[in-house]
């Protein structure tokens, strides 16, 4: 379980029902966070053409 400011982040984000989070532009810092904060939540980073493909695929799925 995160402690600290990870845990303050946690409690709003989940207490609000959100599951899906999306990252746009280059690199995946905030995915990354989001792992460490909710470990089932589901992170898609888009910063290309290619990965915007395999996002668009994936939410069609989800």
């Amino acid at each position: 379980m995160p402690s600290g400011p990870l845990l303050k982040i946690k409690s709003p984000v989940r207490s609000q029902g959100h599951d899906l989070f999306i990252e746009l532009g280059p690199g995946k810092v905030l995915a990354g966070l989001m792992a460490r904060i909710d470990k089932e939540a589901k992170i898609i980073s888009i910063d290309d053409a290619s990965s915007l493909e395999v996002a668009v695929e994936e939410l069609h799925n989800f």
